[in-house]
């Protein structure tokens, strides 16, 4: 492991893959076009609406990330997330149960691989 004071400044080590193992990739989610960010993957991602740069294939991605949070007053339970992946999905070629690799490139930038 690499000491703090000999990492690079845009040093991201961060991996994962999703979904988390109570989960799956859903027809519906490939129809919609998006991914859901469940809760052992929050962490990853801002706590509010904003854009995420997506790499695929070498193609770039700007993907819309929607913060969903819960609401304490109506007693629901917490929600997932949603990157919406639109034209990006394509080149992904997801079918229902697959699953996906994220590599943190930068802040909220992020390579994604199909995992087959």
């Amino acid at each position: 492991m690499m000491s703090d004071e000999k990492k690079p400044k845009n040093f991201y080590p961060i991996s994962f893959i999703l979904p988390d193992k109570d989960n799956k990739i859903t027809e519906n989610d490939i129809n919609r076009r998006y991914l859901r960010i469940t809760k052992a993957f929050k962490q990853y991602f801002p706590s509010q609406d904003s854009d995420i740069d997506i790499t695929i294939n070498g193609k770039n991605f700007l993907c819309e990330f929607k913060y969903k949070g819960k609401d304490a007053s109506k007693d629901e339970k917490e929600r997932s997330h949603l990157l919406k992946l639109k034209e990006a999905m394509n080149e992904l070629d997801l079918k229902p149960g697959d699953s996906i690799q994220f590599v943190q490139i930068g802040n909220y930038k992020f390579k994604l691989s199909k995992i087959n």
